[in-house]
């Protein structure tokens, strides 16, 4: 079963939780706050918000990105075995964008 999300609405899929954080060789915790932002990727879009005048503005994201959200953002919906998530742009924190500074100095 395929889902199109209407208006402005978002479809996610949330990754799972990184199961410890710490560098190698450290103390290594595990992350267990529930209201820690979660990432996510996103399933399908909307064609986004549609103004007084008409004017429609798309949405800020694509299918495919990585998001950073709230950790209870939207309306779950099981589909296919998949937890989805229908959720409006303004629960997304960030997009999360491959920076290849950071993996050159690493």
């Amino acid at each position: 079963m395929a889902l199109t999300p209407l208006y402005n609405y978002l479809l996610i899929e949330r990754l799972p939780p990184e199961p410890f954080e710490g560098n190698a060789g450290k103390l290594i915790t595990v992350n267990r706050d529930p209201n820690a932002p979660k990432y996510a990727v996103v399933v399908a879009v909307g064609p986004g918000r549609t103004s007084e005048f008409g004017i429609v503005f798309p949405q800020p994201v694509t299918v495919g990105d990585l998001v950073l959200t709230y950790p209870h953002p939207g309306t779950p919906h099981k589909v296919d075995d998949r937890d989805l998530w229908f959720i409006r742009p303004e629960d997304i924190l960030a997009v999360v964008t491959k920076d290849e500074a950071v993996e050159a100095s690493a």
